[in-house]
């Protein structure tokens, strides 16, 4: 394999690990928030978890859709 595709998936891996935790963390901060100011614990933290971990799993197949759209090693340049 080349050393620029290793880092690519590299990369890749990083970025989807990061997509699904952020995703998730906002989920929970909202959701915490909102039993938090209406005293409905742990209603809205789980509706907005899943919110964040559906989120972040439609987030992440656009993600790699992308990439391995960039990785099918067709070269789009001087295509009409």
């Amino acid at each position: 394999m080349d050393r620029g595709v290793n880092i690519r998936l590299l990369s890749l891996v990083g970025q989807v690990g990061i997509t699904i935790v952020v995703f998730i963390l906002i989920g929970l901060v909202v959701g915490r928030w909102i039993d938090a100011r209406f005293d409905t614990s742990p209603t809205f933290t789980l509706v907005f978890m899943l919110f964040g971990i559906s989120g972040g799993g439609w987030s992440v197949a656009r993600l790699v859709m992308w990439a391995l759209e960039g990785t099918s090693g067709e070269s789009s340049i001087g295509k009409d």
